[in-house]
């Protein structure tokens, strides 16, 4: 994401404190160029503003763009911002080096231009302050003074004329102030006026000029700060400090003879600290701070040797935004930030082209001569006499051919004895002492009478009785009575063979309680002197020959008790005598953690100990713990070991020098960091506002960090929210938890991943909460939350369901209405071919009855014939009746087709014998279209009845038939050519009454007409 590279600043001869600092680059690594104006908006966003480079903003750990195609318009061509400001009403504004002075719609992500051409001044906006009536002075670099109305959005032009000492100073404005009393201050490259609003006049004022070389930069003004009746002027020839009481000014330049003066002249951009004190960037001279009590500048430049410095010495700009942050915009590099509020630690490095630096190598040992004067062994890099205020060191190194001098270059231990002579163990070298009025060496090397055993030292320790313990690698143990003058040895393996106890490979001596303790390897030894007796404390608290506890190291923690920390634990132990050890363990290591390698003790019993690459405080009594790193200062490379001075700082000491701090200033930061919302992906993609997607087809309504809730449909299966907290100096050590109400049951943790995704989420409302904790490890109280809607599809919605409940419902009772339907036809079929079979073939029935009553009672022979031939033709008429009703219920005869072929047959049958002609002819009717059976009958049957008629009583010689379809009508006509129906008399029973009765049963019309013969007409509803 972030390109992060951090400085820190040497300390100078003057003795100022050292400035760490932090390179932003774009997210794609790009340095963000020349940048003349920042600001921190209500929201916690920082802008920046350049001339020459895309307007950029940044929340901590993402940067965005905003070219001047997205800046621009009609009238405003190729802009870039040049001013930022937020009004009263916390709308953020930008004005544009092109003339263009344009709002923020924050929902939209996208600026709107507030003038146009013809109000346009065609300058660059530069400076604005706000007036009481909430509009706007505008300062233009070319076209003067501007007044702004953002309800009527007119502008008043104020501008130079050089015939009238009334206008404004220059047409160049680069500061605007309102002073307590309401009068407006404007700073102009022209000089300084200020302006009467009831006479509509400016009133112009002049400079002092301290420097004889200069006739007109120190006029020049390049930015203005109010400040205790002061105006605080940039100039391009120094600072000019102007009295509001008196109306005059003090002139400050640089002065090559006065580290403390400014160190350039040609200033831009200045910010005020809360304690008066003043931050300057300068054009050639880097960054200088000015204190007004004092009256001293501290300054630093870019060290090309040293990559941990500002990052150029060509300023334009600093800004010290609301929360203690102190951005600087270079000209010819990337813009860098400083925590004016952070924790204090010091470096010490060495310097490969300042020879006043420390010595390079890794230091092993210090010694304290004073509050600001240590001693340092390197092991390469000899020993170095440090004046910490000054960062000044004067080296002891081997001279082979000075005898006097260091007798080896690699410095195991320093001590100083009560005659404050220096002592120094070496590790190749012996023992040295140095005289501290001739700064020359008495080398005490092995293989002379009197001395030390081996050269090869690895620990010391001078004790209160004026006696050095020194012990050599595999050597043993040499004690040195400087008062006598006289060696002790003890020889290892004479000393190992008789107690089991190894002095070969002691790192540590200490005194504690009149005893003296060893740290070894893998022993803790104790030479008691009051017994004259080596003991060797083990982990149970028992005097044996070993333990399986690797020490590490150990400091005295109380006056009795002696802190041990091992590789896996920490325990303190108290030894009183060989039979009385106690020992009690304060704290295991966990698995995950990184092993101990060294701890120091304050004074508030709070154990601050490293680890290769972190410094940690520990509280035994609460177990808290707070972690520090490369992020707050500490050195990148590998620490070593840790030194407590008597004032109570802490020295580590790494591989390239050393850090230094003051336990008390090193504050937890409690200070909660605003988390917002960044961006919002599906199926990986970013969403835009107002455009939809072309994979998702989905856009968002207004920018992700404005929204309160976000509707998505059940098929967007995969989404990630993307979210940062306000975090600048150190983004990856901020760590986040996360939250899906209605889905998550407690809050997830994720270190510094800083987006959250989701798959599948069932249809419902949820609401997506997360927070930070800050780098200290602080969890804020400020919780981002989220609507998420997940619409249910449209087979779950309510109405979709309710409304397939009422079409099953619909359907059901359809279903019911139709079987019912279908059972009461069932039954009225039944109930017609009962009432079919009781009128017709009953009656027929009892028609054969009768004429068969007739025979058996005996009639003639004449008659018995008739009888005969009408029980004959009677049950003829009942097998037709039997076969016309068969016929009507038979299902595969429910066609058009079908009815027509029956009613052809029918009429062929009794037509042909009596010699009549048949034309039957259908139009337009599907012929394979279903027709229910009781239609289909009854228009069999008035069909029927109408040719039976003719070949009854018509006389007739040809029949016509005609069915259609015609004007959405069905329309049957059976005529014939006979001699018609004189009067009702042949076809007025049941005849006619039948035919009638059907066409009203199937909602049909029948007409009866005589015109040359019979026609007989049905009409009904289309079929």
């Amino acid at each position: 994401m972030i390109s992060l590279l951090f400085f820190v600043v040497t300390l100078d001869m003057a003795g100022q404190h050292d400035l760490r600092f932090k390179r932003i680059t774009t997210n794609s690594n790009e340095d963000i160029l020349a940048v003349q104006t920042f600001f921190k908006d209500s929201e916690g966003y920082v802008w920046m503003g350049s001339p020459s480079f895309d307007l950029v903003r940044f929340d901590g750990k993402n940067t965005r763009k905003y070219s001047y195609t997205e800046i621009q318009t009609t009238y405003f061509k190729h802009t870039h911002a040049s001013l930022i400001f937020e009004d009263s009403k916390k709308n953020l504004w930008i004005g544009t080096d092109a003339g263009g002075l344009m709002i923020y719609n924050r929902l939209m992500d996208k600026f709107q231009i507030a003038n146009d051409s013809a109000t346009s001044v065609k300058s660059r906006l530069f400076c604005q302050a706000q007036d009481k009536d909430g509009s706007f002075w505008l300062g233009t670099l070319g076209s003067g003074l501007l007044r702004f109305d953002p309800q009527t959005k007119k502008f008043t032009h104020y501008q130079f004329d050089s015939n009238n000492s009334t206008t404004i100073s220059e047409n160049y404005v680069v500061g605007l102030v309102f002073d307590p009393t309401g009068k407006l201050w404007i700073a102009t490259t022209g000089g300084l006026c200020s302006y009467d609003p009831q006479r509509n006049q400016f009133i112009r004022y002049s400079l002092t000029n301290k420097n004889p070389k200069d006739a007109y930069r120190y006029r020049v003004i390049r930015h203005m700060v109010l400040s205790q009746n002061k105006l605080y002027l940039s100039t391009y020839g120094g600072l000019q400090i102007f009295d509001l009481k008196t109306n005059q000014s003090e002139h400050l330049i640089h002065d090559i003879k006065n580290p403390a003066s400014l160190s350039h002249n040609s200033l831009f951009k200045m910010a005020e600290n809360p304690d008066g004190s003043f931050w300057i960037a300068s054009y050639g001279g880097g960054l200088s701070l000015y204190n007004p009590v004092t009256e001293k500048f501290s300054n630093w430049k870019k060290d090309e040797s040293n990559p941990e410095t500002i990052s150029s010495n060509n300023l334009f700009s600093v800004y010290l935004d609301p929360d203690g942050l102190l951005w600087i915009g270079a000209d010819d590099n990337t813009v860098c930030v400083h925590d004016t509020k952070a924790k204090k630690f010091h470096r010490v490095v060495h310097r490969t082209h300042k020879p006043e630096s420390i010595a390079s190598g890794w230091i092993q040992s210090i010694l304290q001569e004073n509050d600001s004067v240590f001693w340092l062994g390197l092991n390469g890099g000899g020993l170095n006499r440090l004046n910490l205020n000054t960062q000044v060191s004067k080296k002891f190194i081997n001279d082979p051919l000075d005898s006097r001098s260091l007798g080896h270059n690699g410095v195991i231990a320093i001590a100083k004895d009560n005659q404050k002579r220096i002592w120094v163990g070496l590790d190749g070298g012996g023992l040295n002492m140095m005289d501290s009025e001739t700064e020359q060496f008495t080398r005490y090397v092995a293989g002379s009478k009197n001395s030390i055993n081996n050269n090869a030292v690895s620990a010391m320790l001078i004790d209160h009785d004026n006696f050095i313990w020194a012990t050599t690698f595999r050597g043993g143990l040499n004690i040195y009575d400087i008062t006598t003058k006289k060696f002790r040895n003890i020889n290892n393996d004479s000393l190992q063979k008789e107690t089991g106890i190894s002095l070969s490979f002691v790192k540590q001596i200490f005194e504690l309680n009149g005893n003296i303790w060893f740290n070894t390897q893998s022993q803790v030894i104790v030479f008691d002197k009051k017994r004259n007796q080596f003991v060797l404390v083990s982990s149970e608290g028992q005097v044996s020959p070993s333990t399986s506890s690797l020490s590490v190291e150990m400091r005295p923690y109380s006056e009795t008790e002696m802190l041990l920390f091992t590789s896996n634990e920490v325990k303190t132990i108290r030894y009183l005598d060989p039979e009385q050890i106690d020992q009690k363990i304060l704290f295991k290591r966990s698995a995950v953690e990184e092993p101990f390698k060294s701890f120091i003790i304050d004074s508030n019993n709070l154990i601050w100990y490293i680890t290769k690459e972190h410094l940690v405080k520990w509280n035994p009594q609460s177990g808290e713990k707070r972690i520090y790193n490369y992020t707050d200062g500490i050195s990148t490379r590998d620490l070593h070991a840790l030194f407590k001075d008597t004032k109570g700082r802490i020295f580590i000491t790494t591989l390239d020098g050393l850090t230094w701090f003051w336990p008390h200033e090193i504050r937890d930061d409690t200070v909660s960091r605003k988390v917002v919302f960044t961006d919002f992906k599906l199926y990986n993609h970013s969403i835009r506002i107002n455009t939809p997607d072309s994979t998702t087809n989905y856009s968002l309504p207004s920018h992700i960090s404005q929204l309160r809730k976000i509707a998505l449909k059940h098929s967007h299966s995969f989404f990630s929210i993307e979210f940062a907290a306000f975090e600048f100096m150190a983004p990856e050590k901020i760590k986040y938890a996360y939250k899906l109400n209605g889905f998550d049951r407690e809050w997830i943790q994720v270190g510094n991943q800083n987006f959250a995704s989701y798959t599948n989420l069932d249809p419902g409302e949820y609401i997506f909460k997360v927070k930070a904790a800050n780098p200290d490890g602080f969890w804020g109280t400020q919780i981002a939350s989220i609507e998420i809607i997940v619409t249910p599809p449209y087979w779950q919605t309510w109405w979709f369901i309710s409304s397939s409940a009422l079409l099953l419902f619909g359907l059901a009772y359809s279903l019911h209405r139709y079987r019912l339907a279908q059972t009461l036809r069932v039954e009225q079929l039944r109930n017609k071919i009962a009432s079919d079979l009781h009128d017709e073939v009953g009656s027929n029935l009892t028609r054969i009855s009768i004429y068969s009553e007739l025979i058996q009672d005996g009639a003639n022979e004449t008659n018995l014939k008739s009888y005969l031939n009408r029980i004959g033709s009677i049950s003829r008429e009942v097998t037709n009746t039997m076969s016309d009703i068969v016929w009507s219920i038979d299902s595969k005869s429910d066609t058009y087709e079908a009815l027509f072929l029956r009613m052809k047959d029918f009429a062929l049958d009794i037509l042909q014998p009596k010699n009549i002609e048949l034309d039957f002819s259908t139009e337009n009717i599907d012929t394979d279209k279903n027709i229910s059976p009781r239609i289909k009958q009854n228009i069999y049957l008035i069909f029927k009845e109408a040719i039976t008629n003719v070949v009854k009583h018509a006389h007739a010689s040809t029949v016509l038939v005609r069915i259609l379809n015609k004007d959405k009508r069905f329309v049957m006509t059976i005529s014939d050519n006979g001699a018609g129906i004189p009067d009702e008399t042949g076809i007025h029973g049941n005849g006619l009454s039948n035919m009638r009765r059907r066409a009203h049963a199937i909602h049909a019309e029948l007409t009866i007409s005589n015109s040359n013969g019979t026609c007989i007409t049905l009409k009904s509803a289309e079929m």
